[in-house]
Parts: C-alpha cells; structure tokens; sequence
C-alpha cells in the first residue's frame, strides 16, 4: 500500500515543510516520495503521531476505493 503526498497533504496538520523535516530527520528522501509515494510498511516503523494520521488518511482512502469498485 503506497502513501502518497496527496494522503499527506490532505491530512490535517501536515504541510511540506514538515514533511521535509520529518524526511531529513528519518533517512527519507522526501522528493522521491513527493514522486512515487511511500510504502506503507515503511512508515509503520515510526511512532509519531502525525505519520499515524496520514497512514489513517491512506486506509481510507484504499477503504473508499474498494467500496467504489463493488
């Protein structure tokens, strides 16, 4: 499953400059996922409450998408 920066934006609270710290901060090359997005499984290492939010953000939207294809 891949965040994308749409999930992270979207998600209240978040904002790019906090993304880049956030990246810096953690060994993550915040251009690439502003291109291609994260795995999910990646960000599941992190115990920050932000990052919980967005992952929420991404279920849901996988959860909407599903439901739209039934």
């Amino acid at each position: 499953m891949i965040v994308t920066l749409q999930d992270y934006m979207s998600t209240p609270g978040c904002c790019c400059n906090g993304g880049r710290s956030f990246c810096a901060e953690h060994g993550l090359d915040w251009n690439s996922f502003r291109k291609n997005g994260i795995d999910i499984k990646l960000l599941e290492r992190f115990d920050h409450a932000r990052i919980k939010a967005v992952m929420k953000t991404t279920l849901l939207r996988y959860a909407s998408m599903e439901g739209a294809d039934k």
